[in-house]
C-alpha cells in the first residue's frame, strides 16, 4: 500500500481517513468475531450429529460464502459428507452434512435437486429384491 503524504492533506482530510481507518478495523473485528461464534455453534450440532447414533443427517440453513466454508472445514474434520443445493441465484446456499453411511447415492442427490426431500425418497424406493 503506497504511503499518502499528509502535507498536502488538509487536517480535516487526515482526521476523516484515520476515522475511516478506525471504522474498517472495527468492521473487521466485528466479522471475525462473528465467525468465531458462528463457527462454535457449528462445531457443537455437529458434535452432536457425531454422537447421536440414531442421527444420520444434520441441516445448516442458508448461509454465505465464509459461513459455508466453516461448515466444509469442521465436516471434513470430522469425516463427515456435504451436500448443498443451489436452487437459487442467491448467494445463501443451505448444507446439509452427512455421517458416511447415510450420505445419499448419486440417485438421491438427483432426485434431491429436483425438490424431493431424502426422507422421502428413501421412504417410497420399491424394496429390493433379495431372491
Amino acid at each position: 500500500m503506497a504511503k499518502v503524504s499528509t502535507s498536502n492533506l488538509s487536517q480535516k482530510q487526515i482526521n476523516e481517513h484515520k476515522e475511516a481507518i478506525k471504522k474498517k478495523k472495527e468492521l473487521e473485528e466485528k466479522a471475525k468475531k462473528e465467525r468465531l461464534r458462528y463457527r462454535q455453534w457449528v462445531v457443537e450440532r455437529m458434535t452432536r450429529l457425531v454422537n447421536d447414533v440414531g442421527r444420520t443427517c444434520m441441516f445448516f440453513p442458508d448461509a454465505d460464502g465464509p459461513h459455508r466454508s466453516i461448515v466444509f472445514e469442521e465436516a471434513e474434520a470430522r469425516e463427515l459428507v456435504t451436500l448443498t443445493i443451489d436452487k437459487s441465484a442467491s448467494d445463501l446456499i443451505p448444507v446439509y452434512v452427512y455421517k458416511q453411511e447415510g450420505a445419499p447415492n448419486d440417485y438421491e442427490i438427483s432426485r434431491m435437486k429436483r425438490g424431493e426431500s431424502l426422507d422421502e425418497i428413501r421412504q417410497n424406493r420399491p424394496p429390493s429384491s433379495t431372491s
